[in-house]
């Protein structure tokens, strides 16, 4: 447009005025009649299309040629001649000016064009990307101030509380220019006039503006004109634009462009705000999306808070808090800024300022009322009334608050708590459609809560449960003893999942007269019901075992025996038994259950073909099947979760590779072997429960005296010196040179590798004969040791190569607090590995050493068989009586466990007066009173079993009076009491 307008300036038009006065001149001269005063006219023709400069020169020449015109009509001078020269002088000076002020408009013409052109690439620009009302605004100043040369410029939004607040300012300056970042509409300051009035303010000098607002003198520092445009379509004010320019920039023939101008800003702010609504819209349906598909996977309070604040914040609100009512007062649980460490910092002031529970605003309010409560925009009085104090309110003012709202979190039993979202520094508002959105989050995460809240309460419930179910489990199939009689055991339980601790799978050792009995089985269905059924087994098994027949005796007796107590008609009890006697010989009956394995010495391995007989409960007459165990083997008891295992494509798992590494493996580790191989070839955790009992037949070596050795050494350097001495002082006399030294090398390695990778406290056992020696080495660390690579630099792994080269066995194994490290040298030395009592303690070590004389050693046998089995039928008969049982059982026990490691087990040749002339016991202090504990449990549970109210029969009069001794023995010694030897009970008495 500007082109064109310059080039209407330059058009050869001008020319007419030229040809127009030659006209003229040549009818004055043709026709002598003189016009001379008409010549005027090609001046004011030449006015018309051209600029001054030109009409100038026009109107030079028509006033020559009238002076000519007096000359060729001989009139130069006269009076008529004079008047039409005058009256063309003035019409050329008329032309003059009017060339003058047409040149003017047309510049001013020129400029109001390009600015516009400027503009409305500007507002073309922003359109193009902008979805909201501030992005409009914000890039639609910055082009347009400097494509129109305005010194500043500001658009305002008019919010619902009708105060005008800025959304943008360019070029903002001058003194107390923040007051008017928000201006109330009934205030006396210029913008809100415009506004209020609904119409354009101009004014042409900072001179006027004061004149119109005394309170801004000074305010601007430079002269300039101030524009005050509202911003209005049809019947709606979406806020205002204020532009200031240089003076004499702009006058007054440019405020129809400038009103123009607002109009169309205006146009493009009300197209952003459709925009905003509908991506809002759009944007709250996505999070409520996502945020119902989170909250739906969540069974965790903290996971469920969490999450919350994650969707919210920053996509929703600058701040989140969520508070939950508890016990009257609302609890801050979680707290989100955008920021990560302002979050932390917001995080460190949790419960510096309480919520006011009569506070008048806020989460208070909306939990009294539960009514949501929307502040769109947060003015000053708001947060002061919201402040808890001046430190309080100082705080609150530094966060800058701008919007925020709160609904109330609605539970199954009333509100529970309250959800906040704050904008600040984002400068968003929130509407009522943002209420409505957030109310239905509240409505979701109220329900998450209350779920994962039912789930922990739930879960707390089912661990109370399955704990007592564990520790019901753990009475029943407590770890067997190491060794007894001529095999050493091992057994492990594995549950198919957390939910099925308690499974019917069941195992127990007895030893028989002069044999080991050994039961597996499998009662069918799970839960307590199946633990009661499995108790009156054991119950059953070792009353039958204890006595002379053989292992098919003892399984009919269980089957005539357990068939009152079965739950059901249907109900049975799958079960193994296995007697070996100390020449290595064996009987095996199977009734219904799988059959055991022998793990040869050899390598060689294989299944026992039984005659396999119906469930323990449906009536059995099993036939024995007979075999020998050579010293070495193995025999592998099982449930069916170990044939019954599945590969991930669903077929079964073969066990014989597992089965064949057993032999080789550790006797300790072994069945932990074989779980874990088990385990990693189903890709998953079993799906059956499983229960494992290994048997190695190792008779004892006779006539060899053992020396036994224990010491605690300090993780210290020096220490291992001490270890090494330790050995030789055991060892001298005892075991032949060619032993010690090598045992003497292997224990430094193991104590150093202890002290390196444990520290704390290693516990050192030596036990020796004259041909074999045992070393022991305990630490408080779990980790076991590593093969690694070896080299003549290396510093690790030098030790490991030492025991495979030197020791004829070794190995570790796991213990309750940390793991054990062992090796062995010599001939027998497995008969070694495992012992009926433990050494007496170091007299230094704080405990009480009892002394009890003349022990009869197959009366505390027989004791420990049934204190044992009343024990744990007292324990499933009060479990859900007595919530103080599992403790005061788990100290029996452990007083238990305590006399059958420490006093010896009658050997098989020796007759019914077998005794121990004294035997030590080495009680802990803090144990003693735990004896008490046991005397008082048995006491109870003889009592119940004398009423008929258990399975197990009443212990006799020799039975009774072991317990009274023993226990009473340690509490009158620990007093400082002396020995009384042993008594049996009077008959006559009894």
């Amino acid at each position: 447009m500007t082109s064109r307008l310059r080039a209407v300036g330059e058009s050869p038009l001008w020319l007419s005025g030229v040809l127009l006065l030659a006209l003229m001149v040549a009818v004055d001269i043709v026709l002598q009649r003189q016009i001379n005063g008409a010549y005027a006219g090609a001046a004011v023709l030449t006015a018309i299309y051209a600029s001054p400069q030109r009409t100038a020169l026009v109107s030079a020449l028509a006033l020559a040629m009238s002076v000519a015109s007096g000359a060729w009509n001989d009139n130069l001078g006269e009076r008529d001649w004079a008047i039409r020269f005058a009256t063309c002088v003035v019409i050329c000076g008329l032309a003059l000016i009017a060339s003058n002020t047409n040149r003017k408009r047309q510049q001013r013409l020129e400029r109001t064009t390009a600015m516009a052109q400027g503009v409305l690439d500007a507002l073309a620009v922003e359109l193009t990307g902008a979805r909201t009302v501030r992005e409009v605004a914000d890039g639609f100043l910055g082009r347009a101030v400097a494509a129109m040369g305005a010194t500043s410029a500001m658009v305002m939004s008019l919010d619902s509380d009708d105060v005008l607040r800025t959304l943008t300012w360019h070029g903002r300056r001058g003194n107390g220019a923040d007051q008017y970042q928000e201006v109330p509409l009934s205030s006396d300051v210029p913008g809100a006039v415009a506004v209020r009035e609904d119409r354009d303010i101009h004014y042409r000098s900072v001179e006027e503006i004061v004149a119109a607002f005394p309170a801004l003198a000074g305010y601007y520092p430079d002269d300039r004109s101030l524009h005050l445009l509202p911003l209005r379509r049809e019947d709606r004010t979406y806020g205002l634009l204020a532009i200031t320019f240089p003076p004499d920039v702009l006058t007054h023939h440019e405020d129809g462009f400038l009103h123009s101008l607002a109009g169309a800003l205006a146009s493009a702010v009300e197209r952003a705000a459709e925009l905003q609504r509908a991506d809002a819209a759009t944007h709250r349906t996505t999070l409520l999306g996502e945020l119902s598909m989170s909250l739906s996977r969540s069974l965790d309070t903290g996971t469920t808070v969490a999450e919350c604040g994650r969707i919210l914040v920053p996509r929703f609100a600058d701040w989140c808090s969520l508070q939950l009512l508890r016990d009257g007062q609302l609890e801050t649980v979680a707290i989100n800024h955008r920021d990560p460490e302002t979050t932390a910092w917001a995080e460190s002031l949790r419960g510096a300022f309480p919520t006011r529970m009569d506070g008048p605003t806020g989460a208070a309010q909306v939990v009294r009322t539960g009514e949501s409560v929307l502040y769109p925009f947060i003015p000053a009085d708001l947060i002061e009334a919201a402040a808890d104090g001046p430190e309080h309110l100082e705080l609150l003012q530094r966060l800058g608050l701008t919007s925020a709202m709160v609904v109330p979190l609605h539970g199954r039993d009333g509100v529970i708590g309250a959800l906040t979202l704050i904008h600040a520094e984002s400068g968003r508002r929130y509407g009522d459609e943002d209420v409505e959105f957030l109310e239905a989050v509240a409505d979701r995460v109220a329900v998450a809560l209350e779920t994962a809240a039912t789930f922990e309460h739930q879960s707390q419930r089912l661990a109370g449960v399955t704990a007592v179910a564990e520790a019901a489990q753990r009475a029943i199939l407590a770890p067997p003893p190491a060794r007894t009689g001529p095999v050493t055991l091992s057994a492990r339980y594995h549950s198919a999942a957390f939910e099925a601790q308690v499974g019917g799978d069941l195992y127990e050792v007895v030893q028989g007269p002069s044999s080991v009995r050994l039961l597996v089985g499998d009662v069918r269905g799970k839960g307590l019901s199946a633990v009661r059924t499995a108790t009156v087994v054991l119950g059953e098994f070792r009353a039958a075992a204890a006595g002379p027949g053989d292992v098919a005796h003892v399984a009919r007796e269980i089957d005539r025996r357990i068939r009152p107590y079965l739950p059901d008609a249907e109900d049975f009890v799958t079960g193994v038994l296995v007697d070996i006697r100390y020449d290595g010989t064996f009987d095996v009956v199977s009734c219904g259950h799988p059959a055991p394995v022998v793990l040869r010495a050899s390598g060689h391995v294989r299944a026992i073909e039984l005659d396999h007989e119906p469930p323990l409960g449906l009536g059995v007459q099993p036939t024995p099947v007979t075999g020998r165990l050579e010293p070495g083997d193995r025999m592998l008891l099982f449930t069916d979760g170990l044939i019954e295992a599945r590969s991930p494509l669903g077929g079964f798992i073969d066990p014989t590779p597992f089965l064949a590494r057993m032999q080789r493996a550790e006797f300790e580790s072994a069945l932990d072997d074989l779980l874990d191989g088990l385990v990693r070839a189903t890709g998953h955790e079993l799906d059956d429960d499983l229960a494992l009992l290994l048997a190695c037949y190792d008779p004892e070596p006779v006539g060899l005296d053992a020396v036994e050795v224990t010491e605690e050494l300090v993780a210290d350097p020096a220490n291992v010196g001490r270890a090494r001495r330790l050995l030789r002082a055991a060892l001298d006399g005892v075991l032949d040179d060619a032993l010690a030294e090598p045992a003497e090398l292997l224990l430094s390695e193991v104590v150093t590798n202890a002290f390196v990778h444990a520290g704390g406290i290693a516990t050192v056992r030596v036990r020796a004969t004259p041909v074999a020696v045992r070393v022991e080495v305990e630490d408080g660390s779990s980790r076991h040791p590593t093969r690694r690579g070896f080299t003549t630099t290396a510093g690790t792994g030098r030790g490991l190569r030492l025991l495979d080269e030197l020791a004829d066995r070794w190995g570790s194994a796991p213990r309750p607090e940390g793991k054990v490290v062992w090796f062995e040298l010599g001939t027998h030395a497995g008969a070694l590995a495992a012992t009926n009592h433990r050494a007496p303690a170091d007299p230094d070590d704080g405990s009480v050493h009892v002394r009890l004389r003349e022990v009869p050693l197959l009366v505390h046998a027989g004791w420990q068989e049934d204190a044992t089995a009343l024990l744990r039928e007292y324990l499933l008969h009060v479990l859900e009586e007595d919530q103080h049982i599992l403790e005061r059982h788990a100290r029996a026990s452990a007083a238990m466990t305590l006399l059958h490691e420490q006093v010896p087990a009658p050997q098989p040749s020796g007759g019914p007066a077998i005794t121990a002339d004294e035997v030590v016991l080495s009680v802990p202090r803090e144990m003693v009173a735990w004896f008490a504990t046991l005397d008082e449990l048995l006491g109870e549970a003889i009592a119940q079993a004398r009423e008929g109210r258990f399975l197990s029969p009443s212990t006799g009069p020799e039975i009774d009076k072991m317990r009274q001794w023993l226990c009473r023995e340690v509490a009158r010694q620990a007093d400082g009491g002396t020995p009384t030897p042993w008594a049996a009970p009077d008959p006559a008495r009894g």
